[in-house]
C-alpha cells in the first residue's frame, strides 16, 4: 500500500496537477485543537518545518506597500466543467476545463478555487468575510494565486453554482462554474511572493490580492460556514519583503 500511494506522489507532477491536496498518510493538521492547531504545523512532520522557518509565509498583513508598474492581469474565463469537493478544511473547486490567466506573457492555467472564511488576507487591520483563492500553474509548476475578498450584499452567482450542489457536510459532485464572474471589475491588485497557506506550507508561491471585494449574500456565507467552520491560516510575519500596489 506505501508503494501505492508513494507511486501516486511521483505520479502528480506529470499529471501536471497541484500538489494541493494532503496525503493520505500525512500526520493530520487543523487550524484549531490541543495538539495539532496552526501554531503546531512545524513539529507535526518534518514535511511541514517550514511553516514555521520559511521567511515568505502566506497569509500577511497588508499594510506598507510601494506602487509599481504591475502588468495587467488577462483573464481567459468562460463557463467550465469542474468537480466541487470538500477537503483540507474547505470547499474546492477543481477546474477541468482550459481556463487561463496571463501576465506579463506568460500563461497560467486555473486548476482550483478553495474558499476561507473569514478572509486570510488582512489589509491594515481589516478582515473579510470571505477571501476566495484562485490558484494556477504555468508550465514549469510555477504557482500563482490570484486572492478575491468578498463582503456581505446581493448574492454572487458563481458561488451560488457551487452551493446548489452541496448535500448536508459532504460535496462531491460535477458541476458547471463560471470563474469569471468572481473577478472584480476594477483589476487594481497587490502583488508579493508567499507560500501556499495549508501544510506544507511550499514557497515560492506568487499572490495577486485584488484591491476592490465582490458581493456575496449572508445566506451563501452562513452555507459556506457550516461546511468550512473557521478555516483561516493567521497572518504571518512579513520580514523583508515588499508588498507592491498598481497605482491608481
Amino acid at each position: 500500500m506505501l508503494f501505492v500511494r508513494l507511486a501516486i506522489l511521483v505520479l502528480l507532477p506529470a499529471l501536471g496537477l497541484l500538489p494541493l491536496a494532503q496525503p493520505a498518510y500525512a500526520q493530520i493538521w487543523s487550524y484549531d485543537g490541543d495538539q495539532n492547531n496552526q501554531d503546531e504545523w512545524a513539529t507535526l512532520s518534518n514535511d511541514y518545518a517550514v511553516c514555521e522557518s520559511g521567511k515568505q509565509q502566506s497569509p500577511i498583513q497588508i499594510g506598507t506597500t510601494q506602487k509599481g508598474n504591475l502588468p495587467p492581469l488577462a483573464f481567459h474565463y468562460g463557463d467550465t466543467k469542474a468537480q466541487l469537493k470538500q477537503k483540507d478544511y474547505t470547499l474546492t473547486v477543481d477546474i477541468q476545463s482550459n481556463n487561463t490567466l496571463i501576465e506579463n506573457g506568460k500563461t497560467y492555467r486555473l486548476a482550483q478555487l478553495r474558499f476561507h472564511t473569514p478572509s486570510e488576507h488582512m489589509l491594515l487591520d481589516h478582515f473579510w468575510p470571505l477571501e476566495i483563492e484562485l490558484m494556477h500553474q504555468d508550465a514549469d509548476g510555477k504557482m500563482l494565486i490570484v486572492s478575491v475578498f468578498a463582503n456581505i450584499g446581493q448574492s454572487n452567482p458563481a458561488l451560488q453554482m457551487a452551493l446548489d450542489h452541496i448535500s448536508g457536510k459532504m460535496a462531491v459532485s460535477d458541476i458547471t462554474f463560471s470563474p469569471q464572474l468572481l473577478i472584480p471589475p476594477i483589476p487594481r491588485y497587490y502583488s508579493y511572493s508567499g507560500s501556499l497557506t495549508i501544510p506544507p506550507c511550499t514557497e515560492g508561491v506568487e499572490w495577486r490580492i485584488f484591491k476592490e471585494s465582490i458581493s456575496i449574500s449572508q445566506k451563501q456565507l452562513s452555507a459556506l460556514e457550516k461546511i468550512t467552520g473557521r478555516n483561516a491560516r493567521l497572518p504571518q510575519p512579513i520580514y523583508m519583503r515588499t508588498i507592491i500596489e498598481t497605482g491608481e
